[in-house]
């Protein structure tokens, strides 16, 4: 019995210690065109990835490298809207684990951001399913083809210190879903290589759908 404790007790003390280690990459989505800056990032188990929104609306959304610009189970942050500067959220993405993840842009203007280069990827590898090889998939794609998930999640949403305008401002556009001006609950959880959810209390999908298209 002593030893399972001590056992536990030294576990938890390692998870301390990962937590305590752990590392912030920053990733800007839309800063002077259609990219991510940096487009590569290499994070350790327990890293967080946050993403910063530029003009003028983009998103966040995990794919599959066979199927570049289609949405898998993972992460998706919605639409983040902004005028200039960045945007008055970020997104953020705790790493679980050392796989490669794809990303995009989901937005489908201008031809589909995604097919005009706008992908990243966390511990891509240099070689094989690259994010290179990735991107010349992605050329490939067309506005009929870049999905998103159904719902917001797979990551937490807080507010951006270096946004330009309020947490709360309610951003314009003929929205077709409901809308609302609260700020979204955020619950995390350990769900796998896409690591959190969000559930939101006051707002649809349809909301940034549409204001998706009405700020291109």
């Amino acid at each position: 019995m002593t030893r399972s404790i001590s056992y536990m007790a030294f576990a938890t003390s390692l998870a301390l210690l990962a937590f305590t280690n752990a590392s912030t990459h920053i990733v800007a989505v839309g800063n002077g065109g259609l990219k991510f800056t940096p487009n590569s990032t290499i994070a350790l188990v327990g890293d967080v990835v946050e993403f910063h929104y530029y003009p003028r609306n983009h998103s966040v959304t995990q794919g599959d490298f066979s199927n570049p610009c289609m949405s898998t189970s993972g992460f998706f942050s919605g639409y983040m809207p902004t005028a200039s500067g960045e945007a008055p959220h970020t997104f953020s993405v705790t790493i679980n684990d050392a796989n490669p993840i794809y990303f995009y842009c989901s937005q489908p203007g201008l031809g589909g951001h995604c097919a005009q280069g706008m992908v990243g990827c966390v511990n891509c590898p240099t070689s094989g399913n690259s994010l290179a090889a990735y991107a010349m998939g992605a050329m490939n794609t067309t506005n009929a083809t870049v999905t998103h998930p159904t719902a917001i999640g797979g990551g937490i949403i807080a507010a951006n210190t270096n946004a330009t305008t309020a947490p709360n401002a309610t951003a314009t556009g003929t929205a077709t879903g409901t809308t609302s001006t609260s700020t979204p609950s955020v619950v995390t959880t350990n769900a796998g290589s896409a690591l959190a959810v969000i559930k939101w209390s006051e707002i649809s999908l349809g909301i940034t759908v549409a204001i998706a298209a009405s700020l291109l």
